[in-house]
């Protein structure tokens, strides 16, 4: 909870109106730990930067941008990921998408506390969600922008060090 306190520490600095704080406070008190500071730095207007530690450098998620590839004579863009998370590391995909587009997620793990979390451009709250060996999650886009798909373990698993491989099918279609 160290990250909360020091959300209401920089409360009066975030220049943020009540219910913006209010979103911003319940998103974070229903993720795993070991993501809240990371997301409470990533909400706010970048006024403030923890100091660097060997701790914090760990929690750093590798961040990569998604290159789709289109489907012959098909309506659908693709991308396939293949990944492995360690204790409470965390990888971070961007995917360019439109408004109206529909986006299907497919998460396999070898473990069962495999998660992911999926976040519409400045939006303070994810739009979706998924844990678990076999996750599937398929929604219309609300904005064009960057969506992030943010794949993590639930804190039990990332508190004892445990490992995961994954792989995440990515499907974009334009309406119509």
């Amino acid at each position: 909870m160290q990250s909360i306190s020091w959300f209401f520490h920089r409360l009066p600095s975030l220049h943020m109106d009540r219910v913006s704080t209010w979103l911003l406070l319940l998103s974070m008190l229903s993720m795993p730990s070991h993501l809240q500071a990371q997301s409470a730095l990533s909400s706010t207007s970048g006024e403030y930067t923890p100091p660097q530690t060997e701790a914090t450098e760990a929690l750093q998620p590798i961040v990569e941008k998604i290159q789709l590839h289109k489907q012959r004579n098909g309506p659908f863009e693709f991308a396939g990921v293949k990944g492995t998370l360690s204790g409470g590391n965390t990888i971070e995909y961007l995917i360019e998408a439109k408004t109206g587009q529909s986006l299907e997620l497919d998460l396999r793990s070898d473990h069962a506390q495999a998660s992911y979390r999926i976040t519409a451009p400045a939006a303070p709250r994810a739009l979706h969600r998924g844990q678990g060996r076999h996750s599937m999650y398929s929604v219309t886009l609300p904005r064009d922008g960057t969506y992030r798909v943010l794949v993590y373990l639930m804190d039990a698993a990332a508190k004892n060090g445990e490992r995961a491989e994954f792989f995440l099918n990515i499907r974009i279609r334009n309406p119509g």
